[in-house]
């Protein structure tokens, strides 16, 4: 391994840590918010080997205006019919935001129990 790829690699390296901090900070401020369909919400869906990620923008009375958060993608996976965001019925979406939610609090009560 030559200095070229030690430096290429510690690039790569900085660009992850950057990335993870970002996209657990991003992930929290949505986790913060109150549970349920509201605006702020970020929420995932399986595209491909990966997810696509998307943020709740606006609730209606029957719709939810959505946008795709390219930055928590290092993929930039888009769902099929959402590219890059758009207004979908709530039944299509609520889904989604609720399942988030019990993910996150499957995990930070794992992560809980781990420091018991």
């Amino acid at each position: 391994m030559g200095k070229d790829d030690t430096e290429q690699e510690s690039k790569m390296d900085d660009w992850f840590d950057k990335f993870d901090k970002h996209f657990e900070a991003e992930t929290a401020k949505s986790n913060a918010l109150p549970k349920g369909l509201v605006s702020g919400k970020i929420f995932q869906i399986g595209v491909a080997d990966g997810y696509a990620y998307y943020e709740v923008v606006k609730v209606n009375k029957k719709t939810v205006k959505i946008k795709w958060r390219k930055d928590l993608c290092c993929d930039e996976y888009q769902y099929y019919g959402w590219g890059e965001g758009g207004s979908f019925p709530i039944s299509l979406i609520e889904p989604l935001v609720i399942g988030a939610e019990s993910i996150a609090a499957m995990l930070e009560k794992g992560s809980n129990a781990d420091t018991d």
